[in-house]
This record gives structure tokens, sequence and C-alpha cells, in this order.
């Protein structure tokens, strides 16, 4: 299939992750360096990064100076979280943009392939489901650390959720691997 069939046939599909599409990544934890973990801003002085703690994330302020500071601790969510009609339809709108970018199809055509099995409308569509539930377990971690409950996320808690995660998915070690 060339990219922008690919790219019809997946647009067609449910983006966003259902309950038993919902997986998101492991998180590393501080040991192997402070590279591995996905960073974001939050309107600190510094970073922050997002570290495993166990059964928990803690985010963790990074100084310019250098140093680290917690910000909180959270237990991302084992089953999707609810999202509002307008949360949902906001990350459906960024997986489509996802799914545009030229380097998210090179990626799948590369784990295909490196022997992935499937097709490529149903490994990109695998992929963003993975994506998704990444944004969903961050913005659940986000409103927690800022006292929410995370159980019910609204269009803002997706936004903060597609900050702690974007970069981390375009910068992945594996995907810079495959292209």
């Amino acid at each position: 299939m060339d990219d922008d069939e690919v790219r019809r046939v997946v647009a067609h599909r449910t983006l966003v992750p259902g309950g038993r599409d919902y997986a998101p990544s492991e998180l590393p934890g501080m040991e192997p360096g402070l590279e591995q973990l996905p960073i974001f801003f939050d309107g600190r002085r510094g970073p922050v990064a997002l570290a495993n703690v166990g059964e928990a994330w803690e985010g963790v302020e990074l100084a310019p100076e250098g140093g680290s500071e917690s910000v909180g601790v959270a237990v991302p969510p084992e089953r999707r979280p609810l999202v509002d009609a307008d949360g949902e339809e906001f990350l459906a709108g960024y997986l489509r943009y996802f799914l545009a970018r030229d380097c998210f199809l090179a990626a799948v055509q590369w784990e295909m392939v490196r022997g992935l099995l499937g097709t490529v409308d149903e490994i990109a569509l695998s992929e963003l489901h993975a994506i998704g539930s990444d944004v969903l377990a961050r913005a659940s971690v986000r409103a927690q650390m800022r006292g929410d409950s995370g159980a019910r996320l609204a269009t803002a808690d997706i936004e903060l959720g597609i900050r702690a995660t974007d970069q981390d998915w375009l910068d992945r070690p594996k995907w810079g691997g495959r292209l």
C-alpha cells in the first residue's frame, strides 16, 4: 500500500485506544540515566522528567544548574481513564496529525522490514493506539500530580498528556534506529 492509501484506511478506524487497546508503555527508572526518561515542560524553571518508581511514576524537575527535585508521585491507571467527548475528539485529532507525519509511516514500514507480522494498516493502528495509551496515562498522572483524581479527563488534561508524550515518541531511540 502506498502511504496515502494507508492513511485513508487507518483514518477511518477508531484511532483512540478503547478499553482492550489501552496499554501504556512502561517507563524506565532513574537508574539508566535521565536521557531515557520522557521529559516535558510544566511552567517550572526546568523540564520535568517522568520516571518509574515501583508501581507509580514520579515527576522530577530537572534544575538548570544540575540536580533534581520531586514534583509528585502518581499511579498510572491500569484501565483506560474516562475522557469527556471534547477530550476524546482532541486526542483523535492529535492521532490523525501523528498519522500524517512522514516519519510515522516510515517507522511502521521499517518494523515490517524487521519482521513484525501484520499488514501496514494494522501495525500503524497498533502504534497509534500505543501513542494514545501513553497520552492517556500521562494525562492521568499529570492530573493526579495537580491534585485531581485523573479518572475523568478533559481536553486540558489531554493537552498536558500530549505535551508529556509527543517529544518522547518522536525521539524514541528505537524510532531513530528505524529511520
